[in-house]
């Protein structure tokens, strides 16, 4: 989880600098110009994954491509599993909220109800973007004092709390729109890591029960994938749908049952079925064997463990 948050800093900075580069070319050329920038920067990416990242798996520890492995439906294997299952749904519903699947509805919300300038929508995106490398900082620390259940917590709270702003409700309703989005936006820095606590002790319990770190990490995005293709479909229905009726704001409202549920979901495990103590932490000696980069032989009938999917690897 926490080098999970190191990585975002990364993402946020580009969160940054991206709608600063959209607003200088739509200064100075058509719209359409930005995705051809887009695909320049997306191809230097690729140039420097050839380049500068190499595979840190011995070549020994490989082992063949299996397409079946590669089917989009893969975590339905994780799913079968009532932990792995309810953790899995909370990362979905927290992904629901993302900017993704928001950001397009959020735009149009700022634009036509709020009455924002593309100029104040673009620097709003790009404060958005230094508040999730500063959230990257805030993520050990939490995690320190509150445990995994209570950090997920917290950041569900600060989501909502995010969302009841930009949706201008009570309480923060007796404040100008623009100060209530700007003040979400604070919240929305605060629980922008939301999903980190919950998919480390997916890819932890995933690998107790024999998946390769490989095979739930890319079950973990397909998964991820579909709420992403679902999320924009559903709030921009919401939205189309409030808007005819004066309540375009009901759009974030709808967000906030998506965090609700995945709040209820991980209340409905006891700390020991995620292999965590009383207050959230991982307990020792379950932490140091995650930890560990062999596995460890646990009597005559478990010399060879079972790795199902791709093998484990640490990059």
């Amino acid at each position: 989880a926490r080098a999970n948050a190191t990585i975002s800093m990364g993402a946020g900075a580009a969160i940054v600098t991206g709608p600063l580069i959209t607003k200088a070319v739509m200064q100075r050329a058509h719209p359409k110009y930005c995705y051809l920038v887009s695909v320049g920067l997306a191809a230097l990416s690729l140039l420097n994954l050839v380049i500068n990242v190499e595979e840190s798996l011995p070549k020994e520890k490989r082992q063949p491509l299996v397409l079946t492995d590669m089917q989009p439906l893969g975590f339905v294997q994780l799913m079968r599993s009532r932990v792995l299952n309810r953790l899995m749904f909370i990362t979905g519903f927290q992904t629901f909220t993302e900017g993704r699947n928001v950001t397009d509805v959020l735009s149009i919300y700022l634009l036509n109800d709020i009455k924002w300038s593309w100029n104040q929508i673009n620097n709003y995106v790009s404060a958005y973007g230094t508040s999730l490398i500063l959230s990257g900082l805030t993520v050990k620390p939490l995690l320190k004092a509150m445990g995994m259940i209570g950090f997920t917590t917290f950041s569900n709270m600060c989501n909502i709390s995010f969302l009841l702003a930009t949706a201008w409700v009570p309480p923060f309703s007796i404040f100008p729109a623009s100060v209530s989005l700007w003040l979400g936006l604070i919240f929305g820095a605060l629980g922008a890591r939301k999903r980190d606590a919950a998919e480390s002790l997916i890819m932890k319990i995933g690998a107790e029960e024999g998946f390769g770190n490989g095979f739930v990490s890319g079950a973990i995005m397909n998964f991820r994938a579909v709420i992403n293709i679902l999320g924009p479909l559903l709030f921009g229905s919401i939205y189309a749908w409030g808007s005819k009726r004066n309540r375009s704001n009901l759009v974030f409202l709808a967000g906030v049952i998506t965090i609700l549920v995945a709040e209820a979901s991980m209340r409905s495990l006891a700390p020991g079925d995620m292999g965590l103590d009383d207050k959230g932490h991982l307990l020792k000696d379950e932490s140091d064997q995650v930890s560990g980069s062999t596995a460890t032989s646990r009597g005559s009938s478990s010399q060879q463990p079972v790795v199902r999917g791709r093998p484990s690897s640490r990059s």
